[in-house]
């Protein structure tokens, strides 16, 4: 992760709003310190280490977000008028998944460049929402499909460890989880919120908070009001997400886990009564780093339920101090052997779907980019057929018995008809025998019926290869 040593923050005009110093044993500025607010109301997670804050002086957040221990949210203009005061009385409780439109919507209130910022986002927003319905885009079936999966989280219907949904074709279980990437403070967005977890809040809110509204954690230095000087990105961390190798880092009563995946190669660091020990994990990961002559690797921190703020807030800070870089904070398990057991049941109920969607077993085919024409959304054409890809890939189990060189890319084309029914199906690119089975298996899919009663014409290719 990225030091700043000074930072435009949320609808400040100059760079003198915050400063932190350039290392482990710096000290913060005179400027930063002097006019540092010390915080009144609920406490905050603690950070001994100077370089690692940076001290709030006269940053100006749009909104606060509250999590409590209890991991609920409440929500808090701030903006110009806002002098530090963590005791606010207008907080209102909110729910996650209307966390992003409500953040938006406190900060348009308060003036000031951050108003404005806001209120462009929710008209953009609005006039995206619009064209969608509009033009029936397909992914609003997909949103509709998120914003119901978090609805049924925030009800206690599914768990909250994302990537780990028995049967959902799109979690990359077998490989990273959905993170949001850690990034210099300086780049984060006007429209961040200052999120405020209380030392015992669980982890995994805190997650969920910069996820959907990025942010900037907050935390308290030398009795006075600072934050973390890395914020994190809105939503998924796309940019490495099929990297070949990674480092998890998962805590559980044993200690601090640092796991090299895919490999499974372990690193336990103690953590006596969950206390996390900086300079341990720090040794623990300069070693692995070491061992890998000093290649950097993405890392994932998995965040359950019961790691409560404090502990990710010493983790982070950790990593910082040893000059980690690409940290991601993702929802992961409780354990190791639950993220061994939650990769392997999702990979049996999705047919060994991983990364990129690539089944994870010996051999492997992957789904390419599908195109239909017609009534029916892509989304649901695509998780339609991936459910069908373990009989699939026995096609190409057999096809390997009589050419164990076989592999390619095949060209599928198919027919549904407006009762949802496959009327013709076409395949060809590798042998004829294995093109037979692909296109007995695609004829027998029934598919949701297309709206407006018409037929929906789909090309979609796999590309099959054999692991080494």
């Amino acid at each position: 992760m990225t030091r700043a040593t000074a930072v435009i923050w949320i609808g400040l005009a100059t760079a003198a709003a915050c400063s932190s110093g350039a290392s482990g044993d710096s000290k913060p500025s005179a400027r930063g310190s002097a006019t540092a607010v010390v915080p009144s109301g609920p406490a905050l997670p603690r950070v001994d280490e100077p370089g690692r804050v940076m001290m709030l002086t006269n940053a100006k957040p749009g909104a606060l977000v509250f999590v409590d221990p209890s991991g609920k949210l409440e929500l808090a203009p701030a903006g110009p008028a806002w002098n530090g005061d963590l005791a606010v009385k207008n907080r209102v409780a909110v729910q996650i998944h209307q966390l992003r439109q409500q953040v938006l919507a406190a900060m348009a209130t308060v003036g000031g460049p951050v108003a404005d910022a806001a209120r462009v986002e929710l008209d953009t927003g609005r006039r995206d929402a619009q064209v969608q319905r509009a033009t029936n885009d397909p992914y609003d079936a997909q949103l509709a499909r998120q914003q119901a999966i978090d609805q049924a989280r925030a009800a206690g219907i599914l768990g909250s460890t994302g990537g780990m949904i028995p049967g959902d074709p799109d979690v990359p279980s077998a490989g990273r989880l959905h993170g949001s990437r850690a990034m210099p403070i300086d780049g984060i967005a006007k429209t961040a919120p200052l999120v405020l977890p209380a030392p015992d809040a669980p982890a995994s809110a805190i997650v969920d908070v910069v996820h959907r509204t990025g942010g900037v954690i907050g935390v308290s230095h030398a009795g006075k009001l600072a934050a973390l000087s890395v914020g994190f990105e809105i939503g998924e961390d796309q940019h490495t997400r099929g990297a070949s190798t990674w480092l998890e880092i998962l805590l559980d009563d044993r200690g601090v886990h640092l796991i090299v995946q895919p490999d499974d190669q372990e690193t336990i660091v103690p953590a006596a009564s969950g206390k996390i020990d900086l300079d341990t994990v720090r040794t623990g990961y300069r070693a692995i780093r070491n061992n890998a002559n000093g290649r950097e690797r993405n890392i994932d921190i998995l965040v359950h339920p019961k790691m409560q703020a404090q502990q990710l807030v010493d983790l982070l800070v950790a990593l910082e101090g040893a000059d980690a870089h690409h940290v991601s904070l993702a929802l992961g398990p409780l354990t190791r052997e639950e993220r061994h057991k939650g990769i392997e049941t999702a990979r049996k109920a999705s047919g060994g779907i991983g990364v990129g969607g690539a089944l994870t077993g010996t051999n492997r085919v992957a789904a390419g980019s599908l195109n239909a024409q017609g009534d029916l959304d892509k989304v649901t054409i695509r998780d339609t057929v991936k459910r069908q890809l373990p009989r699939i890939q026995d096609c190409y189990e057999q096809a390997l018995t009589r050419n164990p060189t076989l592999q390619g890319t095949v060209q599928t084309q198919f027919f549904i008809n407006p009762d949802g029914t496959v009327a013709v199906a076409s395949v060809s690119g590798l042998d004829d025998q294995m093109e037979a089975c692909v296109g007995t298996i695609l004829k027998a899919i029934e598919f949701p019926k297309p709206k407006g009663g018409g037929g929906v014409q789909v090309n979609y290719p796999f590309s099959f290869r054999p692991t080494p």
